[in-house]
């Protein structure tokens, strides 16, 4: 089983710990394989709701950054976990945000858009 876990919790908060150590006891498990991206150490840049991932580019994002990458191995795993912690108002922090956002262009997309080929490569 292929896993990717995404931590959006920055080195010092105490949430980032926790899926560090997690990360650690997957490794351990058999047949257990663990792509893990903190997302402090990648290049994540702000949705502008240009919608051209959705419409002008299907599946791909104007803004050259690292999220390309991290959705190709998002279609390629088996599962999922989003880390992040929660601020006061309930909301995610910004790096897991804008992942999520664009990770809905993943499901809106009709077959054989450039990101499906992407993880297929």
């Amino acid at each position: 089983m292929k896993i990717t876990l995404i931590n959006g919790c920055m080195p010092g908060d105490s949430c980032f710990g926790k899926i560090e150590e997690y990360e650690k006891n997957l490794h351990g498990e058999p047949g257990v394989s663990v792509e893990y991206f903190p997302l402090h150490d990648y290049c994540v840049r702000q949705c502008v709701g240009c919608n051209c991932c959705a419409f002008k580019t299907p599946g791909i994002c104007i803004h050259e950054d690292d999220v390309m990458e991290i959705l190709s191995r998002v279609l390629k795993s088996d599962r999922t976990v989003f880390y992040s912690f929660l601020q006061f108002t309930g909301a995610l922090d910004s790096y897991t945000k804008e992942i999520m956002k664009k990770n809905g262009v993943l499901y809106e997309q009709s077959p054989a858009k450039p990101l499906e080929k992407a993880a297929a490569s």
